[in-house]
């Protein structure tokens, strides 16, 4: 995991960079730290009305580890069933999409690369209201949640 200060937007933020999938990403994704969202996402293809990013979307149909969330799990407790999909809704930050397992890899040391199978997070296919949107130089792709409760990538 890395965390930097660099300028990845419009402004400086802690980011998380790291790879996704399987086969991995070759360049992952950046996500804003953010320690009061209980809920990790990224934006995934098929996204409408998405905020630019300068990465290609993360598209689940190219890894093998990719899996939807079924609603009898009990991080899907609160959100909404569709087809059997866990189908997530933050409204604070207005993004929706669905609950998914994925494998997260992070470089921990520079030397050290570990891989974390099973990551519950959330496939953005809609996001609106982000201070970078319309930046064509936008890094971020979503947000890493470190705050409170049972869906933070910190549980």
């Amino acid at each position: 995991m890395q965390a930097t200060g660099e300028n990845v937007s419009l402004s400086s933020s802690y980011v998380v960079h790291f790879s996704v999938g399987t086969p991995p990403t070759v360049d992952g994704p950046y996500l804003i730290l953010d320690t009061s969202a209980e809920l990790t996402w990224l934006q995934c293809d098929g996204c409408i009305d998405c905020f630019k990013q300068k990465q290609p979307l993360y598209n689940p149909h190219d890894s093998s580890t990719y899996k939807l969330l079924p609603c009898d799990h009990p991080l899907c407790k609160s959100y909404e069933c569709n087809h059997n999909h866990c189908k997530f809704k933050e409204w604070d930050v207005h993004v929706e999409g669905f609950m998914s397992t994925e494998s997260f890899g992070f470089d921990v040391s520079y030397s050290n690369f570990t891989v974390l199978d099973g990551v519950v997070f959330g496939c953005a296919y809609g996001t609106v209201g982000f201070g970078f949107q319309d930046n064509p130089d936008n890094n971020i792709n979503g947000v890493f949640g470190l705050g409170p409760g049972p869906r933070s990538f910190a549980s």
